[in-house]
């Protein structure tokens, strides 16, 4: 059952990345609570104390799997159970007090997919399970018998997992491969005599969206794995909205950061009755993956064109 069900008064707001929670905020500015659910979105300090009843995360992983990608260390380390954590947030990650858990037994020989697909499973079941206090404007109560466990790793951590030495092991080659590949991209490399040589894959897909200041959309999509094919890319606007464009413009700060032969480059202007002057939320995607960057806000300038009859 959903939280407006059980809570018919309150108002649900949808915020899937910082700028629009800050105008969620500036909305409603009391009797407000965050909820955090497998988001990847760094809370800052000053918008945490803005939540009188209280912050409340829901982390796919479980307490001994902290911070960064806990699904990749979790099936590097074999672990047999998995699942999630809903904890009070804090400034620092993975870090509040443990309100509770949702624990799963792994199968046998699972890879990285699957220990994702448990967490992912695990918070759902958590979210339902704890719906009817999140609904009730009371502080939810931590449990003082759980608490984080193991060593909080990084994205410095990750990046060294997928640094493959010159002698790695065909055991430890596989094991990291099989635990640090996908879903995720992860871009394993090996340095010989000072040249860094990348393995690509065929979900190699890189990309970021810009920030404008212009109206119009712009960023960038390159297939490592295929350098000479040029990207579709998605564009969804308001979640309610769907276009399409390609990324084949030439982009020489993309060239000159060795990504491909440049022409990867996109740069899409919304149509006349999206030109309003008003910020809309922008969601980029390319062989169905979203691009970094994504979704960010951007305001349609309205054209001097768009006045003219």
């Amino acid at each position: 059952m959903s939280l407006q069900a059980r809570s018919a008064n309150a108002t649900i707001l949808h915020a899937p990345d910082l700028a629009t929670l800050r105008v969620c905020l500036a909305k409603a500015k009391d009797n407000i609570r965050l909820i955090s659910f497998m988001s990847n979105v760094i809370v800052p300090a000053d918008a945490l104390t803005q939540f009188d009843l209280g912050t409340y995360n829901f982390h796919p992983g479980s307490p001994d799997y902290p911070g960064t990608a806990p699904e990749a260390w979790a099936c590097y380390e074999r672990a047999t159970h998995f699942g999630a954590t809903a904890h009070v947030m804090s400034i620092k990650v993975d870090d509040g007090p443990i309100i509770d858990t949702e624990i799963l037994p792994v199968p046998q020989g699972a890879h990285r997919l699957i220990y994702a697909q448990l967490g992912s499973r695990a918070a759902q079941a958590l979210f339902s399970k704890l719906a009817p206090r999140l609904a009730d404007p009371a502080p939810l109560t931590p449990d003082e018998s759980l608490c984080w466990g193991g060593t909080k790793r990084s994205s410095a951590d990750f990046n060294k997992m997928v640094s493959l030495e010159p002698d790695i092991t065909q055991e430890e080659f596989i094991r990291r491969i099989f635990s640090f590949g996908p879903p995720d991209i992860a871009e394993f490399s090996i340095t010989l005599h000072g040249h860094k040589f990348i393995m690509l894959t065929e979900s190699g897909v890189k990309g970021y969206l810009d920030a404008s200041d212009d109206g119009q959309v712009r960023g960038w999509a390159w297939n490592m794995a295929h350098p000479e094919r040029r990207l579709e890319i998605s564009i969804r606007v308001d979640d309610a909205r769907d276009f399409v464009t390609r990324a084949d413009m030439y982009r020489q700060d993309v060239h000159d950061a060795g990504h491909g032969d440049g022409y990867s480059g996109f740069a899409w202007t919304p149509p006349r009755e999206l030109r309003d002057n008003l910020p809309h939320r922008v969601d980029i995607s390319a062989a169905g993956r979203r691009l970094l960057g994504s979704p960010k806000l951007i305001v349609f300038k309205k054209q001097p064109q768009d006045d003219e009859e």
